[in-house]
């Protein structure tokens, strides 16, 4: 199953621990308006970083390039 959501929905099953792969499609441009949110948002200051593993990349015509992680495991 995917989910292609927002930043806080990505967030939020990022934090419950619902994500077992993280899937990024690259495109050749930068959006970096004021108030725009990135791939991942509403975790908590104090969480600590998640880590992937590089599981398969990917590249297409025009530079996009298709990046899959697995999110491993929290000790």
């Amino acid at each position: 199953m995917g989910i292609v959501g927002g930043a806080n929905i990505n967030g939020s099953f990022l934090k419950a621990g619902l994500l077992d792969e993280v899937s990024i499609l690259l495109a050749p441009g930068i959006d970096g308006r004021k108030g725009m949110l990135g791939v991942f948002d509403g975790l908590d200051a104090d969480c600590e970083p998640f880590l992937l593993k590089l599981m398969s990349v990917k590249q297409y015509s025009y530079d996009t390039v298709w990046l899959r992680y697995k999110v491993e495991e929290r000790k």
